[in-house]
């Protein structure tokens, strides 16, 4: 496994009780914004463009970070930046965006659905996404098709950046899966709620799947200290 594109230091604040939380504090943007950065980096040194954002466990807000992430890189970057909800167990994003699940990645995986009919425009210029699509049974046997790489393939012709939502890693395998046919990995950790046990073997996983660039992302930190006392720090 390489090493970390991402540092441990990457920290966002506690979500509310909706299923997303766009961020909209500075300090939080700044994160994100910095975050943004070094994928930016990491795509012209190493070509990456495909980028999957999964969990240790559900609930620590992965899906948070992957929309958050995708709108800050697609009003920053001049390329059309394509979100991808590769999460059959939970899907929320079309939820988020107010779209149609059906038609999406299973439909075109599964029904031969035409890309052009499957993919949703959003407020957002550069953003486009392509939901979960149809309900799958077993998840695995369909993510462990040789058309999810072609539809990857033919999705790097037209998108800059495209970044997945997908399940999390310790209770399902869908995860490991798609990172054979992704180009880099953003693992979301809970503050003061993920075990360091859980967190490890996470990671095990991920660098036994041969990922090509790794990162982590801690979520959900709590200020212990007032945001005006920051101000001034």
């Amino acid at each position: 496994m390489q090493s970390s594109i991402v540092s441990r230091n990457y920290v966002f604040k506690a979500m509310n009780k909706s299923p997303i939380k766009i961020f909209k504090k500075t300090r939080t943007i700044e994160e994100f914004n910095r975050l943004y950065i070094k994928i930016l980096q990491s795509c012209q040194s190493q070509n990456n463009r495909t980028i999957m954002v999964a969990s240790c466990n559900k609930g620590e807000g992965s899906s948070t970070i992957a929309v958050n992430l995708s709108r800050i890189i697609a009003k920053k970057n001049n390329g059309k930046i394509l979100l991808i909800d590769a999460n059959w167990r939970n899907s929320i994003i079309e939820r988020v965006f107010n779209i149609d699940r059906i038609p999406g990645l299973a439909d075109i995986i599964s029904k031969n659905v035409e890309l052009d009919v499957s993919i949703k425009k959003t407020e957002i210029e550069n953003l486009e996404i392509l939901t979960a699509g149809s309900a799958v049974s077993d998840p695995v046997s369909v993510l462990n098709s040789e058309k999810v790489t072609n539809c990857l393939e033919k999705l790097k012709k037209d998108y800059s950046v495209i970044i997945l939502d997908s399940p999390p890693v310790i209770p399902f395998s869908d995860s490991l899966y798609l990172s054979s046919v992704v180009d880099m990995f953003l693992l979301v950790i809970e503050a003061e709620k993920t075990r360091w046990e859980v967190a490890q073997e996470a990671i095990q996983k991920i660098s036994a799947a041969k990922v090509k660039t790794f990162g982590t992302i801690l979520n959900k930190k709590k200020d212990h200290i007032p945001t005006m006392v920051y101000k001034k720090i």
